[in-house]
């Protein structure tokens, strides 16, 4: 496969125009238009270093938070899964599958699970056996869990959910 060289660029980005974009900006002639990124080192969408939206630099790295945890309130049927989702990257891209062996995440009472981590924020953790019923379970994030970036979480990040009463018990 032929690969097209690109010029050298003197600008970080490039305005594209495109009709009806969310939250899109107007160029100089009153059309919508996107940034979007551009890099000449490799070939494909964002993640192979092609074109894709540009990504804010932010100034200051924000505090590392548990953004979604799932699930919560009362069960009918007990959950195959537990997904704990983070604001920040937690694992780097190279160690996921190292990384499935720290889960940053407990479960209370204690239950044997497997974990993976899905992508580098989403922790996924399956347990074993099938959740006990009529159970009130705590998920738990310990305070000054570290991500890749190096934020720590301040404070504990817990979720609780209750599995329901067996059929014809209260």
């Amino acid at each position: 496969m032929r690969r097209s060289a690109l010029p050298p660029l003197l600008a970080a980005s490039l305005v594209l125009s495109l009709p009806a974009c969310s939250g899109a900006k107007k160029d100089a002639g009153g059309a919508d238009a996107v940034p979007l990124s551009l890099s000449t080192g490799g070939a494909g969408g964002p993640a192979a270093g092609g074109l894709g939206p540009a990504q804010p630099v932010p100034a200051a790295q924000a505090d590392l938070e548990v953004a979604h945890v799932s699930p919560k309130g009362t069960l009918e049927d007990p959950p195959r899964q537990v997904v704990v989702m983070f604001n920040q990257p937690m694992v780097a891209v190279a160690d996921v599958a190292e990384q499935n062996a720290r889960m940053p995440v407990s479960i209370e009472p204690p239950v044997a699970v497997r974990g993976h981590w899905v992508g580098t924020r989403i922790a996924v953790l399956t347990p074993v056996e099938p959740l006990r019923p009529a159970t009130a379970y705590k998920v738990r994030v310990p305070a000054g869990t570290p991500s890749v970036a190096g934020s720590a979480l301040a404070a504990d990040a817990v979720a609780e959910f209750e599995t329901a009463s067996p059929p014809g018990r209260p």
